[in-house]
């Protein structure tokens, strides 16, 4: 796998767009994919939930793939299991996003592979809650990466 991006400027770039596509968002509440959307929410952004079976979500439309996705949206964020990462990843791809963030478990080495080497700015193994208004021991965390170097 090639080496962990944690880039503050692209981290802000990425989170600079307030409109994103979310994959791997789930129907269950209390499963991390829905946190991670309801987050986005929550903080003001415009998503766009990619779910293969859901129509909506908290009555917000879901997009059967990456590819179905409007777009105008450029960036993807990716917290799906691994096992469905390279094929959306491909789907990314032939569709044509500019950035991706895997939210850490997520990525593969295929996914990261393809995702590099095709022009996709890529963020990895790094959680989003450490970076879109940290609380709590997210943002206990982001000091102490931030005081060691690794931000």
């Amino acid at each position: 796998m090639n080496k962990t991006n944690i880039s503050s400027a692209l981290i802000d770039k990425f989170l600079s767009s307030k409109e994103l596509a979310i994959a791997g968002v789930s129907r269950n509440n209390k499963k991390f994919g829905y946190k991670v959307f309801d987050h986005f929410l929550k903080k003001g952004y415009t998503v766009y939930p990619i779910h293969p079976e859901a129509i909506e979500i908290d009555g917000i439309k879901c997009y059967k793939s990456a590819f179905d996705v409007p777009r105008e949206i450029r960036n993807l964020f990716v917290v799906t299991p691994k096992h469905a990462t390279d094929r959306l990843i491909k789907e990314a791809l032939s569709r044509g996003y500019d950035m991706v963030w895997f939210q850490q478990k997520s990525e593969t080495p295929l996914s990261i592979e393809l995702a590099n080497n095709n022009g996709l700015e890529v963020i990895s193994q790094s959680c989003i809650f450490m970076f879109l208004d940290p609380t709590g021991g997210h943002a206990f965390h982001r000091f102490f990466m931030k005081l060691f170097g690794k931000i």
